[in-house]
């Protein structure tokens, strides 16, 4: 949400918060391409009608006192994530109105701040998919929606994209103390592959190559194809013990999935890039995700979407050549 939103509020001069309730689940098991497409939409709107002040996003237990008959869930197997602004409100008497397609608020709206109104058609559509449903409080100081799931989606259509979803609060360290925390990883904590890598051979100036992915089977295939291109191979399952080898190793190359138990391939990406000794790496995407755009923005040097063929990957590796071999590199200064 940060990573999307910043850009948008900064221009505002909003503030963008966000909270995490103690005693909320670790994780919620649902879709979540649909779950994140709801959030987008509310905060897209959040931002479109507040001028001054904040958006929070807050995620907590749901109270005993809200109404869940419409979604018949329980209020113990529920959790709530809000979107609340500090801008212009809803009437009371237009609160329904503003969910039916092509509808807003007055014909006056949509002159001054765009949009057809499908977002929240759209999104109520999506909760309802999910088991759950959006709840919509609003008066002149400002509107809160709330989108509430239950803590497991049952019944879904889809289930490529039905994941565990951790709920995690973002760890409030500074840029200087990010190098020492990936250092002091304990060994007993680092997530190691069944078969043999090649972390107990590596040599100064060798080529090789740091996998980061959980699925085993798909490293086995990396891992066998980097050394029929002539790289030797390390492998992490996690991103935290893959950010540990990059500190420690230095590899040619990354090779990144997004999906990562823990933290996320894209907080792998901004560490390495935060981190003097890692940033200049180059690292290539691989995911079940299509995120090519938010890949490359963050300074992915490629984005394959699973699953790959093995064409696609002799591809991705021949890249991977073709930048660390580069005898000449070319820098363009605007100033």
């Amino acid at each position: 949400v940060d990573r999307t939103f910043s850009p948008l509020t900064n221009k505002k001069k909003l503030k963008l918060l966000t909270e995490i309730e103690e005693g909320v689940p670790q994780s919620i098991k649902t879709d979540i391409q649909r779950v994140y497409q709801i959030i987008k939409n509310l905060i897209s709107n959040a931002v479109k009608f507040t001028e001054n002040g904040s958006i929070t996003m807050s995620v907590s237990k749901v109270a005993n006192s809200v109404d869940l008959s419409k979604s018949g869930l329980e209020h113990d197997n529920a959790i709530a994530i809000a979107v609340k602004d500090t801008g212009i409100g809803i009437p009371q008497d237009k609160l329904n109105l503003i969910f039916e397609a092509f509808k807003q608020v007055d014909g006056t709206t949509s002159r001054k701040y765009g949009g057809t109104g499908l977002g929240l058609t759209i999104s109520r559509s999506f909760s309802e998919l999910l088991g759950g449903e959006i709840q919509l409080e609003s008066s002149k100081d400002g509107t809160i929606f709330t989108l509430i799931l239950p803590l497991a989606i049952q019944n879904a259509d889809s289930e490529e994209t039905v994941k565990e979803v951790p709920i995690v609060k973002p760890k409030k360290t500074s840029k200087k103390t990010e190098a020492k925390e990936v250092k002091e990883v304990k060994k007993e904590d680092l997530k190691e592959v069944s078969f043999k890598d090649d972390k107990s051979i590596i040599e100064k100036d060798d080529k090789f190559i740091l996998v980061i992915e959980d699925d085993e089977n798909f490293c086995q295939v990396l891992y066998d194809l980097a050394h029929e291109k002539g790289f030797k191979c390390i492998v992490a399952l996690d991103g935290e013990t893959g950010l540990h080898y990059a500190d420690y190793f230095t590899p040619s190359a990354i090779i990144l999935d997004i999906g990562l138990p823990g933290i996320d391939g894209y907080e792998v990406m901004e560490r390495l890039k935060e981190n003097i000794k890692t940033r200049h790496i180059p690292v290539h995407f691989i995911s079940a995700a299509d995120k090519s755009v938010e890949a490359m923005k963050m300074g992915a040097i490629g984005y394959l979407t699973k699953p790959v063929s093995q064409i696609k990957l002799e591809e991705a590796f021949k890249k991977i050549e073709n930048i660390i071999s580069k005898p000449i590199k070319k820098v363009l200064v605007v100033e």
